[in-house]
């Protein structure tokens, strides 16, 4: 369904206080100041089946828990949202008890959410609001795009087994053009690939098989 052209745009972050939650915090804000007719509606989630923070599983986490979480919450935003003038976008704070992606799910389908944003997964204690299996249940269910946060590998300090990282000298050389050339000197030279041959009768007969790649990269 196409959003009407009068209604504000609107975005949903799930947070938690991990430091993906402040990534996924500070995209959405990001987001949000591109648009002054934007709407930020920001959601913590007490996750009543295990409890949170100093609250014990056993005990679930209650109402005052989560008026606690909501202060920590604000604490957090005010921090943040100092950057932006008062007149980028309207902020909300909610926080509720429940299980995290089913309630993030509800408030974006409550609020008509245009894009969710959520961190990929959070890590221990408080911080563990948002836990792998909850941003990929947001995914698949939200009524709407939803955009997941991870940090960069280098900030993992990871390298992948699947995809080389790009040659330093290509990635310098983009920086200095301004993307008007994407090769260094090395790797903007025309590949060639190596003849081989065949001997018959005296004759050297060169094999290029048309598998072969004559392209530049």
């Amino acid at each position: 369904m196409r959003r009407p052209e009068n209604r504000p745009f609107s975005i949903v972050v799930g947070f938690d206080f991990s430091e993906l939650g402040k990534l996924a915090l500070a995209e959405s804000m990001g987001l949000a100041s591109l648009n002054d007719r934007t709407v930020l509606h920001i959601i913590g989630v007490v996750d009543s089946s295990s409890g949170l923070g100093p609250v014990e599983p056993e005990s679930k986490a209650d109402h005052e828990t989560v008026a606690q979480v909501q202060q920590e919450i604000i604490q957090v935003v005010e921090g943040k949202i100092k950057k932006y003038s008062p007149s980028d976008f309207r902020c909300f704070i909610h926080v509720r008890l429940g299980e995290p992606a089913e309630e993030i799910i509800s408030l974006a389908e409550e609020s008509g959410a245009d894009i969710v944003v959520i961190g990929s997964h959070g890590r221990s204690g408080i911080e563990r609001l948002l836990l792998g299996s909850v941003s990929e249940k947001v995914v698949r269910d939200a009524p709407c795009p939803v955009l997941a946060m991870r940090p960069r590998r280098a900030d993992l300090d990871m390298e992948s087994d699947v995809i080389e990282p790009p040659c330093p000298e290509c990635v310098n050389r983009r920086v200095e053009t301004n993307g008007a050339e994407w090769w260094c000197a090395a790797h903007s030279k025309t590949y060639v690939p190596p003849h081989r041959y065949s001997y018959s009768s005296g004759i050297v007969d060169p094999i290029a098989p048309d598998s072969w790649s004559i392209f530049n990269h």
